[in-house]
């Protein structure tokens, strides 16, 4: 993997003995924008030239930024909890000022938690499947709260190989899921008219916890459009196993645990309904999650042009600028 990576340690320090410390917010999505704000000590700020970033910059984009914290108070191993995998980091603190970031310390005084790192986007993994490191085998520079890629080659090699071995684990759950979605009926009136209005549930899959889908309601959505490619509909693909063209449900507002927490949270609605499943080729299914920046941009765009009706109608509101976020993309 080649990109700009750094390591933060999360509860560590003597600071952290006596307060609840300022990194409180940075693993989830801030009320008032949904974003990611993550906290570095001013007095030891992320070092945005060791990042790639020149003398007069004021921050860099696009850094990889892995969150990790002790195993246990018995255990100083760290393991990692969560990362951002497309951040910017500031070389000086901003303000947390009317942004939700304010919090009670331990002595009853009022804080207000700063950042140096935001994030469209956290990917919070699951201990019981995350990467151990051992810290017997550095030296104390990993207790410095952040070490930058080089410092440990080896290290960087290991969490750069769990990372993408981690991601690429969603999409073999994904693929089980496509897999049910050819075999199950379609969902009743019911089930799509109460859809959107349902509490968001979750389960354990191979990676860890996940949103629970009805995969009838991706059928349903399948169906509906007669099996065909919502970004063009003249993409033809195989028969699937009923001997119809094979497509996939795809969620539009991706159906990850911090995007239905996000939506359940500020619209009272569940991503998992038929206003926000399209129906996609295989391959543009893949080019949504795998494409370059100009492949995301032109599918995304289309899909919620057609779809920004639909989702209002049933309470979910997301600009487009804030949906291509979701997938790593910036407006253009």
């Amino acid at each position: 993997m080649d990109k700009k990576m750094f390591i933060v340690d999360l509860n560590t320090g003597s600071y952290n003995k006596s307060n609840k410390g300022y990194e409180l917010y940075n693993l989830e999505p801030n009320k008032i924008d949904g974003r990611y704000y993550g906290y570095v000590p001013d007095a030891d700020n992320p070092n945005i030239e060791t990042l790639g970033a020149t003398k007069e910059q004021k921050y860099v984009d696009d850094i990889l930024v892995v969150f990790v914290t002790p195993v246990s108070d018995n255990d100083l191993n760290r393991v990692v909890v969560g990362y951002y995998p497309s951040a910017r980091v500031h070389r000086h603190k901003k303000s947390g000022e009317n942004m939700g970031r304010d919090f009670e310390d331990y002595d009853g005084s009022r804080k207000i938690a700063t950042y140096s790192i935001e994030s469209d986007d956290c990917v919070i993994v699951n201990q019981k499947n995350s990467f151990i490191i051992e810290i017997n085998k550095y030296n104390n520079k990993f207790r410095r709260q952040r070490v930058y890629k080089g410092t440990y080659p080896k290290l960087d090699e290991e969490l750069f190989a769990f990372i993408s071995n981690y991601e690429n684990s969603l999409f073999d759950d994904d693929n089980e899921i496509q897999n049910e979605i050819q075999y199950v009926s379609e969902a009743s009136e019911e089930e799509m008219s109460n859809a959107s209005k349902r509490k968001v549930e979750y389960e354990n899959l191979t990676y860890g916890t996940a949103v629970k889908r009805n995969a009838r309601l991706s059928k349903s959505a399948i169906v509906k459009v007669n099996y065909k490619c919502e970004f063009d509909e003249n993409h033809k693909t195989f028969a699937n196993v009923n001997n119809f063209p094979y497509m996939e449900g795809h969620h539009l507002i991706p159906c990850t645990i911090n995007n239905a927490k996000m939506v359940e949270d500020k619209m009272g609605c569940h991503i998992d309904c038929p206003e926000n499943i399209v129906s996609l080729c295989p391959n543009c299914h893949r080019a949504i999650h795998f494409g370059n920046e100009k492949t995301k941009f032109e599918i995304i765009t289309k899909l919620y042009n057609d779809r920004k009706d639909k989702l209002e109608k049933v309470g979910i509101k997301i600009s487009l600028q804030k949906l291509l976020s979701l997938y790593g993309v910036r407006k253009r």
